[in-house]
C-alpha cells in the first residue's frame, strides 16, 4: 500500500525550505531571551539574497556559491549555513546538508526560530537517511525550543512509526493534529497507523477527515480505497479508487489497489459474465503496472 509516509520518502511537501527571519538582517546587535541576535553585514547579505533569488529560479550549484561566500564573508551567519544546508537537502547531498545544519546549531542561539529550524531540517534528512533515531533527537530539540510546533511532532511520529513504536507515533501525530487541526496531512498519517494496526474503523475516520479538508489529493482517496475494502465495502472503495485515478491518471497504487479489487470482486459473484468482466478489468489494470 502506497501511503504518504512512503511517499513522503521523496517528496517532502510541507516544509517550506526557506524560513528564514529576514529581521535579523540588520545592521544593529539586540538582547533577545539572553542571548545577542546576530546581525550579518551588508555584503553577506547581498550575497545571501542572491543565494535566495538563484534558488528560486532552481539554479541551485550557483545559489550554493552565493551562500558560500556569505558565508566567507560572514562567518557566523546562521541562517547562510541554514538555507545552503536546504539546498544541499534539495539536492540529496545530505551529509553535506547535515554540517550546514550542524555550523548553525554549533553559532547558539542567535535566533530561536533560526535554531529550531536547523534541528528540524537536519532530523528531516536523518528521515530521509533512515537514521530515525537520530531523527528523533533532533525533533526533541526542536520541541523542546516550540513544544507547540506540530510538524516536529508529526515527523517524530513518522520516525516512530518506522521504528515500530506505534503508540508514541499515535501520540505524536494526534499532538499535531492538538496544535493544527485544519491539517488535512496529520490526520492522513494518523489512518495510516490505525491500517498498519488494524483498527479500520479509526484510520475510516481520519481519512474521511483528510478528504474533507482537503478532497483533492489523490493518494488520499487511494489510502480510503484500501480501508474500505479491508471493511468490505467494496463498491465504495471501487469509488475512491476511480477518483485517485481521475485525479492522477499516473498514479499507479490507485491502479494496483483496483486490480486487487476487482479480483476479489471476481472472486465473490456467482455470475459467470459479472465475473469475466471483472477479471478483465483487474488485467487492465494490471497491465498499467508494466
Amino acid at each position: 500500500m502506497k501511503t504518504i509516509f512512503e511517499k513522503k520518502r521523496n517528496h517532502i511537501y510541507f516544509i517550506s525550505f526557506f524560513i528564514i527571519l529576514y529581521s535579523s538582517c540588520n545592521t544593529t546587535i539586540i538582547k533577545e531571551q539572553n542571548a545577542l541576535v546576530y546581525s550579518p553585514n551588508e555584503v553577506s547579505i547581498a550575497y545571501f539574497n542572491d543565494g535566495i533569488r538563484l534558488n528560486r529560479e532552481h539554479r541551485y550549484e550557483e545559489s550554493i556559491i552565493s551562500f558560500t561566500e556569505a558565508i566567507k564573508t560572514d562567518p557566523a551567519f546562521q541562517s547562510a549555513y541554514i538555507v545552503r544546508g536546504n539546498v544541499f537537502y534539495i539536492l540529496g547531498r545530505y551529509s553535506e546538508a547535515i554540517q550546514d545544519y550542524d555550523s548553525a546549531i554549533n553559532l547558539g542561539l542567535q535566533d530561536i526560530s533560526n535554531y529550531a529550524l536547523a534541528y528540524y531540517m537536519k532530523g528531516k534528512a536523518y528521515i530521509v537517511l533512515n537514521e530515525f533515531e537520530k531523527a528523533i533527537e533532533n525533533y526533541n530539540q526542536v520541541l523542546l525550543l516550540n513544544p507547540r510546533e506540530p510538524d516536529a511532532y508529526h515527523d517524530r511520529g513518522y520516525a516512530y512509526f518506522n521504528l515500530e513504536r506505534m503508540a508514541e507515533a499515535i501520540t505524536d501525530i494526534s499532538l499535531a493534529i492538538n496544535f493544527d487541526p485544519l491539517n488535512y496531512r496529520y490526520y492522513n498519517s494518523r489512518a495510516i497507523i490505525f491500517y498498519k494496526l488494524g483498527n479500520y474503523e479509526s484510520a475510516l475516520k481520519d481519512i474521511l477527515k483528510s478528504l474533507e479538508l482537503n478532497p483533492g489529493e489523490a493518494v488520499t482517496y487511494s489510502d480510503c480505497g484500501y480501508i474500505l475494502k479491508s471493511l468490505g465495502h467494496y463498491n465504495e472503495a471501487l469509488d475512491c479508487y476511480n477518483l485517485a485515478i481521475l485525479l492522477d491518471s499516473n498514479f499507479l497504487m490507485a491502479y494496483y489497489g483496483r486490480a486487487e479489487l476487482y479480483s476479489l470482486l471476481a472472486d465473490t459473484t456467482d455470475n459467470i459474465n459479472e465475473r469475466n468482466d471483472y477479471l478483465e478489468k483487474a488485467r487492465d489494470d494490471y497491465a498499467r503496472l508494466q
